[in-house]
């Protein structure tokens, strides 16, 4: 048996390193040397072509005054092949080591500029090929379709750099007074050109579609800083936090960009990916970057931008992201001598699996295998609640006395809801089921015991008044009756008793209406507006109980492919928004 090299994973300046092409310059890729993908703007070097990858008849391709000024009759490159790659750098002598003799720096060549050999070929390859890869010693090496991976993390990074930088008008915007004196000189987008009062020392930039005001940068910032996310949860900046600020700033005319980009980097990065859908995500992401180069300027889009539209051939190529990635954590923590890094990577990991290995003919030692979950419920007497609602609980218990309205709104709800429950229960047996008509004919007792947080389903459930002060936020929950979702607060946790005979576990909410106050966004995110309520739940007719094991916390799909469970996001803050308003990813 012997090793073979599948592919590397590597940031960009890397890749110009490993596989011996100049990731400078105007032709930064080597996919898309020869398409003329790149140019000059304000000076630097921007690639606003995603109307190459649109159909032929697509409208965007013939309305030049909204995107560069010109028409785009080109269309996608075709990758080279690994044998046309190794011809190409045959051409170019390079010396492997230290050089004595410092070469003489060229000018950057612009497109028009590559000069041709004597039998006519562009002399492109030994311009940009540096160097020929040893990798191509490897003699299989030359017929892997897939050599060196674009890393989706530092891709990721740099786009979200890029917007926050933009909106927010930090140190790495793309919007500066150069690029709108370039859009004059092109003739483009004329509402943006620089403007000039005989009043004002400096030029007024006029505001595009993604300018922020100070009040909208402010409230984008307040949710960023007293975000609020449910226990045991991951959240991705680029794909979860920032569509919800922006949402919160009521910057809504490029939060649809980021959304979009948000669900293609989600599905690029899920677990499994059907191959079938990969030339919808790829229309979707190349329609998406045209509408951006319609708001944008042409300096948004860096070589990481359009980096964007390479991803999905290399994931028909190679699989879901997540098999590629570049970020070792696992494997760097187990680095214990940092002067051979390399060899303590191998022997940590070899101890590891081999731990592992043990580890699963070791019965009564815990493992990470038999390890339970953060919010296992672990209730050894879930048999005396009703309905499985018994969940282990965080905290002391508080005797109560309920009023009769309470009482008769939770026991109305357990008498119109038992006969659905009945199969949860495991109600057959008939003496089970006479005493349960028992206990239920005798009523509640008003006698229960109140706590502040419980954990059931794999969930943990916090009050409102709980979390007050608290780092998390586990209140929401949402209810799935009949397809329909149901969104809510957590109010009160009452452990009600049917005089000894059973118990009930019981979650009091305040329900959002849901024709009021919901909305669900094209990505699939869904507003809930909490000043607009079903009901107060002050008066008999209203319904404000649930079953504990009825609540669910909302989930996105990354978490649910991810961890095969649920969790939920939505945030709160002492501002008046964020207070009565929420965002479900």
């Amino acid at each position: 048996m012997r090793a073979a090299l599948h592919s590397t994973i590597n940031d960009f300046p890397a890749y110009a390193m490993l596989s011996g092409w100049s990731t400078k310059g105007y032709k930064a890729f080597p996919s898309c040397a020869d398409s003329g993908c790149a140019y000059s703007f304000g000076g630097k070097i921007v690639y606003p072509v995603a109307r190459k990858w649109l159909p032929a008849d697509h409208p965007y391709r013939s309305q030049a005054n909204l995107f560069d000024g010109k028409e785009e009759h080109g269309f996608a490159p075709v990758p080279l092949s690994g044998t046309e790659i190794l011809k190409q750098q045959e051409r170019v002598k390079y010396v492997y080591g230290k050089s004595k003799i410092v070469p003489k720096k060229r000018g950057r060549l612009d497109n028009d500029e590559i000069e041709e050999d004597d039998d006519g070929q562009d002399d492109v390859d030994k311009v940009l090929w540096k160097k020929k890869s040893k990798l191509f010693e490897l003699e299989y090496w030359e017929y892997n379709p897939l050599r060196h991976n674009l890393d989706v993390m530092h891709i990721e990074k740099n786009v979200c750099d890029n917007f926050l930088g933009t909106l927010l008008d930090m140190e790495k915007s793309r919007d500066d007074k150069n690029a709108r004196l370039a859009l004059q000189a092109r003739n483009i987008k004329s509402h943006l050109w620089p403007q000039s009062h005989p009043n004002r020392v400096k030029d007024y930039l006029p505001s595009a579609a993604y300018t922020m005001s100070k009040e909208e940068k402010e409230r984008f910032l307040n949710v960023l800083q007293k975000l609020k996310v449910p226990d045991d949860m991951d959240l991705i900046c680029k794909s979860d936090i920032l569509p919800v600020a922006l949402r919160a700033s009521n910057a809504t005319k490029v939060i649809d960009f980021l959304d979009e980009l948000s669900e293609f980097f989600k599905k690029i990065c899920s677990t499994s990916i059907d191959r079938n859908k990969l030339d919808t995500i790829q229309s979707k992401l190349v329609l998406t970057l045209c509408k951006m180069e319609k708001e944008f300027l042409p300096t948004f889009f860096t070589i990481m931008v359009h980096l964007l539209i390479h991803l999905v051939d290399e994931v028909k190529l190679g699989g879901p992201v997540h098999y590629r990635w570049m970020y070792l954590a696992f494997l760097k923590s187990h680095v214990s001598n940092k002067a051979q890094p390399e060899g303590s990577i191998a022997e940590g990991y070899l101890l590891w699996e081999t731990i592992a290995f043990c580890s699963r003919y070791l019965e009564s030692v815990e493992t990470i295998f038999n390890r339970p979950k953060r919010n296992e419920d672990g209730v050894p007497d879930i048999n005396n609640y009703l309905y499985h609602s018994g969940g282990r609980v965080v905290g002391m218990k508080e005797n109560v006395r309920l009023d009769d309205k309470s009482l008769k709104q939770a026991h109305r709800y357990v008498l119109l809801h038992s006969d659905e429950m009945k199969p949860a229960n495991n109600l057959n047996d008939s003496t089970k089921e006479g005493k349960l008509r028992k206990a239920l004919a005798g009523g509640l007792s008003n006698r229960s015991k109140r706590m502040k947080s419980v954990i059931i389903n794999g969930y943990k459930f916090d009050t409102v008044d709980r979390e007050r002060y608290r780092k998390t936020q586990n209140s929401g929950i949402m209810v799935e009756v009949e397809g329909q979702e149901y969104y809510g607060k957590l109010k009160e946790i009452l452990e009600l008793d049917y005089y000894g005979s059973f118990k009930v576990l019981m979650f009091r909410c305040d329900w959002d209406d849901i024709r009021r106050g919901f909305k669900t966004y094209p990505s699939g995110r869904v507003r809930v507006n909490f000043s607009k309520l079903m009901h107060t739940g002050q008066n008999l007719e209203d319904d404000p109980f649930i079953f504990s094991s009825q609540a669910k916390q909302k989930a996105s799909e990354c978490e649910k492919a991810a961890r095969a469970s649920q969790n939920q996001f939505h945030r709160s803050g002492s501002d008046s928004y964020a207070n009565q308003q929420a965002d479900y990813v």
